[in-house]
Protein backbone atom coordinates (compact mmCIF):
# COMPACT_ATOMS: atom_id res chain seq x y z
CA UNK A 1 0.00 0.00 0.00
CA UNK A 2 2.96 2.30 0.63
CA UNK A 3 3.65 2.41 -3.13
CA UNK A 4 0.14 3.66 -3.88
CA UNK A 5 0.42 6.28 -1.14
CA UNK A 6 3.73 7.35 -2.63
CA UNK A 7 2.10 7.62 -6.05
CA UNK A 8 -0.72 9.67 -4.51
CA UNK A 9 -3.56 7.30 -5.35
CA UNK A 10 -6.27 6.25 -2.91
CA UNK A 11 -6.14 2.62 -3.99
CA UNK A 12 -3.91 0.52 -6.18
CA UNK A 13 -4.75 0.43 -9.87
CA UNK A 14 -6.36 -2.77 -11.09
CA UNK A 15 -3.41 -3.40 -13.33
CA UNK A 16 0.07 -2.08 -12.55
CA UNK A 17 2.82 -2.18 -15.16
CA UNK A 18 6.34 -1.84 -13.83
CA UNK A 19 8.56 -0.04 -16.35
CA UNK A 20 9.84 -2.40 -19.03
CA UNK A 21 7.63 -5.34 -18.07
CA UNK A 22 4.27 -6.92 -18.75
CA UNK A 23 1.30 -5.70 -16.70
CA UNK A 24 0.87 -7.35 -13.31
CA UNK A 25 -2.66 -7.84 -12.01
CA UNK A 26 -2.93 -6.90 -8.35
CA UNK A 27 -4.80 -9.27 -6.01
CA UNK A 28 -7.43 -6.92 -4.65
CA UNK A 29 -10.37 -8.01 -2.42
CA UNK A 30 -12.88 -5.73 -4.19
CA UNK A 31 -11.77 -6.98 -7.60
CA UNK A 32 -12.20 -10.56 -6.37
CA UNK A 33 -15.68 -9.76 -5.04
CA UNK A 34 -16.60 -8.23 -8.39
CA UNK A 35 -15.49 -11.44 -10.11
CA UNK A 36 -18.19 -13.27 -8.17
CA UNK A 37 -20.65 -11.46 -10.45
CA UNK A 38 -19.03 -13.25 -13.39
CA UNK A 39 -19.42 -16.55 -11.53
CA UNK A 40 -23.11 -15.76 -10.95
CA UNK A 41 -23.65 -15.17 -14.66
CA UNK A 42 -21.94 -18.48 -15.47
CA UNK A 43 -24.35 -20.22 -13.08
CA UNK A 44 -27.35 -18.52 -14.69
CA UNK A 45 -26.48 -19.57 -18.25
CA UNK A 46 -25.68 -23.07 -16.99
CA UNK A 47 -29.00 -23.61 -15.24
CA UNK A 48 -31.69 -21.75 -17.16
CA UNK A 49 -31.87 -23.76 -20.43
CA UNK A 50 -33.54 -26.67 -18.64
CA UNK A 51 -36.52 -24.49 -17.70
CA UNK A 52 -37.53 -22.98 -21.04
CA UNK A 53 -39.72 -25.93 -22.06
CA UNK A 54 -40.71 -27.20 -18.62
CA UNK A 55 -44.53 -27.14 -18.61
CA UNK A 56 -44.52 -27.11 -14.80
CA UNK A 57 -43.79 -23.38 -15.06
CA UNK A 58 -46.13 -20.79 -16.58
CA UNK A 59 -45.19 -19.44 -20.00
CA UNK A 60 -44.24 -16.07 -18.50
CA UNK A 61 -41.60 -17.68 -16.28
CA UNK A 62 -40.25 -19.72 -19.18
CA UNK A 63 -39.94 -16.58 -21.29
CA UNK A 64 -38.29 -14.84 -18.34
CA UNK A 65 -35.77 -17.69 -18.20
CA UNK A 66 -34.88 -17.04 -21.86
CA UNK A 67 -34.61 -13.30 -21.27
CA UNK A 68 -32.43 -13.75 -18.17
CA UNK A 69 -30.25 -16.22 -20.05
CA UNK A 70 -29.58 -13.68 -22.79
CA UNK A 71 -28.98 -10.84 -20.32
CA UNK A 72 -26.28 -12.91 -18.59
CA UNK A 73 -24.94 -14.23 -21.90
CA UNK A 74 -24.52 -10.64 -23.06
CA UNK A 75 -22.70 -9.72 -19.82
CA UNK A 76 -20.31 -12.64 -20.21
CA UNK A 77 -19.62 -11.81 -23.86
CA UNK A 78 -18.87 -8.21 -22.86
CA UNK A 79 -16.50 -9.58 -20.24
CA UNK A 80 -14.75 -12.10 -22.50
CA UNK A 81 -14.80 -10.59 -25.98
CA UNK A 82 -15.65 -6.90 -26.07
CA UNK A 83 -13.28 -3.99 -25.54
CA UNK A 84 -13.75 -2.00 -22.33
CA UNK A 85 -15.93 1.10 -22.68
CA UNK A 86 -14.45 3.98 -20.70
CA UNK A 87 -17.81 5.78 -20.81
CA UNK A 88 -19.44 2.86 -18.96
CA UNK A 89 -16.91 1.26 -16.58
CA UNK A 90 -17.69 -2.39 -15.97
CA UNK A 91 -16.12 -5.58 -14.70
CA UNK A 92 -13.79 -6.69 -17.51
CA UNK A 93 -11.32 -9.48 -18.24
CA UNK A 94 -8.43 -7.00 -18.16
CA UNK A 95 -9.08 -6.59 -14.43
CA UNK A 96 -7.95 -10.21 -14.00
CA UNK A 97 -5.40 -10.80 -16.77
CA UNK A 98 -4.50 -8.28 -19.42
CA UNK A 99 -3.71 -9.11 -23.02
CA UNK A 100 -6.40 -11.74 -23.70
CA UNK A 101 -7.90 -11.52 -27.19
CA UNK A 102 -10.39 -14.30 -27.94
CA UNK A 103 -10.37 -13.41 -31.65
CA UNK A 104 -6.68 -14.34 -31.78
CA UNK A 105 -7.22 -17.58 -29.87
CA UNK A 106 -10.33 -18.84 -31.70
CA UNK A 107 -11.72 -16.56 -34.40
CA UNK A 108 -14.70 -18.84 -35.14
CA UNK A 109 -15.79 -18.92 -31.49
CA UNK A 110 -15.24 -15.17 -31.26
CA UNK A 111 -17.46 -14.65 -34.32
CA UNK A 112 -20.27 -16.75 -32.84
CA UNK A 113 -20.12 -14.83 -29.55
CA UNK A 114 -20.24 -11.47 -31.32
CA UNK A 115 -23.25 -12.68 -33.35
CA UNK A 116 -24.95 -13.83 -30.13
CA UNK A 117 -24.17 -10.47 -28.54
CA UNK A 118 -25.93 -8.73 -31.43
CA UNK A 119 -28.94 -11.02 -31.15
CA UNK A 120 -29.21 -10.47 -27.40
CA UNK A 121 -28.79 -6.73 -27.82
CA UNK A 122 -31.65 -6.59 -30.34
CA UNK A 123 -34.07 -8.87 -28.55
CA UNK A 124 -33.57 -8.58 -24.81
CA UNK A 125 -34.22 -5.87 -22.23
CA UNK A 126 -35.50 -3.16 -24.56
CA UNK A 127 -37.90 -2.64 -27.46
CA UNK A 128 -35.35 -2.32 -30.23
CA UNK A 129 -36.74 -1.58 -33.68
CA UNK A 130 -34.43 -4.36 -34.87
CA UNK A 131 -36.77 -6.88 -33.29
CA UNK A 132 -39.00 -6.38 -36.33
CA UNK A 133 -36.84 -4.80 -39.03
CA UNK A 134 -39.45 -5.43 -41.77
CA UNK A 135 -43.17 -6.01 -42.02
CA UNK A 136 -42.70 -9.69 -42.88
CA UNK A 137 -40.41 -10.35 -39.88
CA UNK A 138 -41.37 -13.00 -37.36
CA UNK A 139 -42.90 -11.45 -34.27
CA UNK A 140 -41.06 -13.76 -31.88
CA UNK A 141 -37.95 -15.86 -32.36
CA UNK A 142 -38.31 -19.21 -30.61
CA UNK A 143 -35.20 -20.10 -28.67
CA UNK A 144 -35.24 -23.62 -27.26
CA UNK A 145 -33.01 -25.29 -24.70
CA UNK A 146 -30.67 -26.84 -27.27
CA UNK A 147 -29.85 -23.42 -28.73
CA UNK A 148 -29.31 -21.96 -25.27
CA UNK A 149 -27.07 -24.87 -24.28
CA UNK A 150 -24.99 -24.35 -27.42
CA UNK A 151 -24.61 -20.64 -26.57
CA UNK A 152 -23.63 -21.50 -23.01
CA UNK A 153 -21.04 -23.99 -24.29
CA UNK A 154 -19.52 -21.25 -26.45
CA UNK A 155 -19.14 -19.00 -23.41
CA UNK A 156 -17.73 -21.87 -21.36
CA UNK A 157 -15.20 -22.52 -24.13
CA UNK A 158 -14.19 -18.86 -24.19
CA UNK A 159 -13.89 -18.87 -20.40
CA UNK A 160 -11.64 -21.95 -20.55
CA UNK A 161 -9.39 -20.11 -23.02
CA UNK A 162 -9.35 -17.06 -20.73
CA UNK A 163 -8.44 -19.20 -17.71
CA UNK A 164 -5.58 -20.72 -19.70
CA UNK A 165 -4.41 -17.19 -20.47
CA UNK A 166 -4.71 -16.31 -16.79
CA UNK A 167 -2.51 -19.27 -15.89
CA UNK A 168 0.05 -18.29 -18.55
CA UNK A 169 0.23 -14.72 -17.24
CA UNK A 170 0.31 -15.75 -13.58
CA UNK A 171 -2.99 -14.12 -12.61
CA UNK A 172 -3.81 -14.31 -8.91
CA UNK A 173 -7.43 -15.05 -9.89
CA UNK A 174 -6.94 -18.11 -12.12
CA UNK A 175 -7.89 -20.63 -9.41
CA UNK A 176 -11.05 -18.67 -8.56
CA UNK A 177 -12.22 -18.59 -12.17
CA UNK A 178 -11.36 -22.27 -12.64
CA UNK A 179 -13.41 -23.18 -9.55
CA UNK A 180 -16.36 -21.04 -10.65
CA UNK A 181 -16.36 -22.46 -14.16
CA UNK A 182 -16.22 -25.99 -12.78
CA UNK A 183 -19.11 -25.29 -10.40
CA UNK A 184 -21.21 -23.81 -13.21
CA UNK A 185 -20.37 -26.80 -15.40
CA UNK A 186 -21.65 -29.13 -12.68
CA UNK A 187 -24.93 -27.21 -12.67
CA UNK A 188 -25.32 -28.03 -16.35
CA UNK A 189 -25.52 -31.75 -15.62
CA UNK A 190 -29.31 -31.63 -15.44
CA UNK A 191 -29.73 -29.35 -18.44
CA UNK A 192 -30.75 -30.89 -21.79
CA UNK A 193 -27.82 -31.68 -24.09
CA UNK A 194 -27.14 -29.31 -26.99
CA UNK A 195 -28.52 -30.66 -30.20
Amino acid sequence: MWLWNLLGTARPPRCYQPPGSLPVVIDDPLTRRRAVQVAHSLNVIAELPQYVEDAVFPVGLRVAAVDAFFVHLRLLIEFLAKKPDSRHPAIHRDDYASGFNLGSVDSVLYGRLITDYGFASQHVAHFSLERLPAEESAGVDYVGPARLCARAEDVFGAMRAFIQHMRTTGSAYADDFERWLSAAGARRATAPPPG
